[in-house]
């Protein structure tokens, strides 16, 4: 009890850092932002023992009582800060604001079930406002 060892795998056989970026962000670690890569690594410090207290974003989502809470980019590679929160089992909302001028954009996600989701956004960018709905099928190996 004094030193618990984590080990993490999964079937088929995936290396460690890809199983725990499925398990905490759903996809991929080649797929990951810079800042989720970041994260991941704080989430192994913390697991490790070695940071528990890094991530202040951590501490700010925990504190607002949100789901995500991150920096990321839009489409045009301008920074922009991610906030949101599951409703209801599969049911997602968020909103994005920009950092660095205009641009607001909200958005719902809903899992449809057997890999199918359904995106919803709508949003402000300078050029005036877009809207989009589509529909992703995911499937994990």
């Amino acid at each position: 009890a004094a030193a618990p060892t984590i080990t993490l795998t999964s079937s088929p056989p995936a290396p460690s850092d890809e199983v725990l970026a499925e398990l905490l962000f759903g996809e991929s670690s080649a797929s990951l932002s810079p800042f989720q890569a970041a994260s991941l690594a704080l989430a192994v410090a913390q697991l490790s023992g070695v940071g528990s207290d890094l991530n202040p974003l951590d501490k700010l989502r925990n504190t607002l009582g949100l789901d995500q809470l991150s920096v990321g980019a839009d489409q045009s590679g301008a920074p922009t800060l991610q906030a949101g929160r599951y409703i209801a089992p599969g049911i997602y909302i968020g909103a994005a604001q920009s950092t660095t001028g205009p641009g607001t954009s909200a958005n719902v996600e809903v899992n449809l079930g057997h890999g199918l989701k359904l995106d919803s956004s709508t949003g402000t960018t300078t050029t005036g406002t877009s809207s989009s709905v589509g529909l992703s099928y995911q499937l994990d190996y």
